[in-house]
């Protein structure tokens, strides 16, 4: 008699924003997928199998997008962590397969941030999301040496403008500005920071369009300018 499995074949979003998993069960005698597709939502193993719904992400939407995967809605990592959900290493680190290096990198430090700030804040973190935040730091440090390594610590021209709106906010409001501050200073007045508009093509609450060097279009997300900021704090760009 032949065993057997599932196998995860698609991850969405509902349209409340909490995680859901496809699966087809596999007979592993045999490569082909059998059985029909359900939804299974991940924040609790014992929910009942609910209907396929219309509602889905693909990855090309993602990528398009660079959805900060646990970062996004507002608040939702922390939402999680209060409500002791574990957190996943799979699931954690899945927006690898369709963040820029670069918002990977801001993804990353800001999850790590997050949950170390909840769990200073509220005591250890449940099993498994700790093993989560070790795998997470490990991520982060291999990515930081071969950033180095590369010697590839060349400031995106984004940046820069983001950083001259924060220098211009300290110097005006005569105290740190949030990074909520940097935001709406740069979405009011985005062509006076950019006069020549070979930077930023539009800003809107949730997204920062910008060119590289090489006039390529690219998506800064809202969410990662906290830990932008952050680390450009520790180390202004020249």
């Amino acid at each position: 008699m032949s065993a057997k499995k599932e196998k995860l074949i698609k991850i969405t979003k509902d349209e409340d924003g909490s995680e859901v998993r496809v699966y087809m069960e596999r007979d592993q005698e045999n490569p082909y997928l059998t059985g029909e597709p359900r939804f299974i939502h991940k924040e609790n193993d014992n929910a009942e199998e609910v209907e396929m719904q219309p509602f889905e992400i693909s990855i090309d939407e993602l990528k398009e997008k660079q959805d900060m995967w646990l970062l996004y809605p507002d608040k939702a990592l922390e939402n999680k962590l209060n409500l002791r959900i574990p957190i996943e290493s799979e699931d954690a680190l899945l927006p690898k397969e369709w963040l820029t290096n670069e918002n990977w990198s801001l993804y990353l430090g800001q999850v790590i941030e997050q949950m170390f700030h909840w769990k200073n804040k509220n005591g250890p973190l449940p099993l498994e999301t700790a093993k989560t935040l070790r795998e997470l730091e490990q991520e982060f440090s291999r990515l930081n040496a071969k950033t180095k390594k590369n010697n590839a610590r060349r400031q995106s021209s984004h940046h820069l403008i983001i950083w001259k709106v924060y220098t211009a906010l300290v110097d005006k409001l005569g105290y740190t500005p949030s990074a909520r501050n940097v935001w709406d200073e740069l979405e009011r007045n985005f062509r006076y920071y950019d006069p020549t508009s070979k930077v930023i093509e539009d800003i809107s609450v949730d997204a920062l369009e910008w060119f590289d060097t090489k006039g390529k279009k690219k998506l800064f997300p809202r969410s990662a300018l906290d830990t932008l900021l952050s680390r450009m704090r520790k180390n202004p760009p020249e």
